[in-house]
């Protein structure tokens, strides 16, 4: 039970309890037992003379170098809390000023306030919110300063790991990220958009509110720009930041190129691995800037969906039916070797065949033995039948040739043989005339 005395009572025990003490031996103790109450200040400590001017609204004083307040806690129930804690000002072996609580089992200070601390350095308002630097903190956590207020997050190496910080660091131009080398890998301005970066549970969205066009800028350390979003257009560029197209692909080395792969580690099939498509025709554009020419390879707009080649010196170079038709604008040419001799026909030591050997061997395969079978439906082979009929035409010229040699010899010998004939019936048309008889005519008698 606790009691106050009245006045004239409590001066008179407060001035024996200073007799009592001060008559005590050197290094004794005075016990008071059970419960007791002081109405005035008290000082406590070997500095207290006993004429102490309390001031203000001092209760308790604490007197001594280095003053120290323990809270002994004398536990010995298994599992009860035992840990002694000491309020301590000052520490005249390391020089320091500071207010400290401190853990008296590991002599560890948890909490501690050096002399010259701000005013507000800590602040916990009647809400909870917490300022530093600040008595009125407008949120959880408020940290105030006059110049780039800060949070670092420090690793001191003690644990074996390598020491190092990053500083969450607000100043007038945004919030930054700055580690301990100097490296700054995230900055957001002040006039960063509402919705910059936004994190859902499906994934991230940047410029979730659209309410700006938002630009993505990637670089690299060749290219200031190394891929690109426009975001007033939406389109995409790699290479460069003005993008002119959906996606565009720019290099300034000649090192500019678009590479679709699946490798082998996928399954082997066909699979379709580029499309156009278009509500109408379409086409795609070879450019050479150096001469300034194009080629145009074009899906044409209309039923018929026609597939064109096309220059820009004008013109149609090919078209291609649905059918397969075929047209060019120029000559076909083609490669490979006449393998069974054109122009060799007409040397001297080429094997020809006799035209019987020719015609047998025709009969025998059923088609022109340099030429080939023709299938009725295809496909065939234009380059080899076209140089086999060329061989097979150049040794028709050759029978021919022949044929007509023995047309002119058998001609001649005709020719000759019917003047022979004429001759000889102007000598026995004569021959009757003057009397004579054909059968002597024809003996070459008169």
């Amino acid at each position: 039970m606790r009691f106050s005395l009245p006045p004239d009572l409590s001066g008179l025990i407060s001035g024996l309890t200073v007799f009592l003490l001060s008559a005590a031996p050197a290094g004794s103790q005075t016990l008071l037992a059970g419960p007791h109450s002081i109405s005035g200040p008290l000082c406590v400590g070997n500095l207290c003379t006993g004429s102490e001017a309390f001031s203000g609204d001092v209760d308790l004083l604490v007197k001594e170098y280095d003053p120290r307040l323990r809270f002994e806690d004398t536990s010995t129930t298994f599992g009860t809390p035992t840990t002694d804690w000491e309020l301590r000002a000052n520490d005249l072996g390391v020089g320091g000023e500071y207010f400290a609580v401190v853990n008296a089992d590991t002599d560890t200070p948890v909490f501690r306030l050096d002399r010259d601390a701000p005013a507000n350095a800590l602040y916990v308002a009647n809400n909870g919110k917490v300022g530093l630097g600040t008595a009125i903190p407008l949120a959880d956590l408020q940290i105030e300063s006059a110049l780039s207020p800060s949070i670092r997050l420090n690793q001191n190496g003690s644990g074996g790991a390598p020491a190092g910080f990053y500083d969450l660091q607000y100043n007038n131009q945004g919030f930054d990220l700055v580690g301990s080398s100097g490296n700054q890998p995230f900055s957001v301005l002040n006039n960063a958009l509402t919705g910059a970066v936004y994190v859902n549970p499906n994934g991230l969205i940047l410029n979730s509110q659209q309410t700006s066009a938002f630009e993505l800028d990637v670089r690299s350390v060749t290219y200031q720009t190394a891929f690109f979003v426009d975001g007033g257009s939406g389109n995409v560029s790699v290479g460069m930041a003005s993008p002119q197209a959906s996606l565009h692909v720019q290099r300034s080395d000649g090192s500019a190129r678009v590479l679709v792969e699946n490798t082998t580690a996928s399954a082997a099939a066909a699979r379709e691995m580029f499309t156009m498509r278009n509500n109408g025709g379409s086409y795609f554009t070879l450019e050479n800037t150096a001469t300034n020419r194009q080629w145009y390879f074009v899906h044409e707009h209309n039923p018929a969906g026609r597939f064109f080649i096309n220059h820009s010196d004008g013109g149609r170079q090919m078209a291609l039916t649905r059918t397969g038709d075929m047209t060019i604008s120029g000559q076909l040419f083609t490669g490979g070797s006449c393998a069974a001799g054109c122009d060799r026909v007409f040397d001297s030591d080429y094997p020809l065949p006799s035209l019987a050997e020719q015609m047998a061997a025709i009969r025998e395969k059923g088609h022109l033995p340099n030429v080939g079978p023709t299938e009725e439906d295809g496909p065939f082979n234009l380059s080899a039948m076209s140089t086999g009929m060329l061989n097979e035409l150049e040794k028709a010229y050759l029978y021919i040739d022949r044929l007509q040699t023995a047309h002119d010899a058998q001609k001649a010998e005709i020719d000759a043989l019917r003047a022979e004939v004429r001759a000889l019936a102007k000598r026995m048309a004569g021959s009757a005339e003057d009397g004579g008889s054909g059968a002597e005519i024809a003996r070459g008698k008169k």
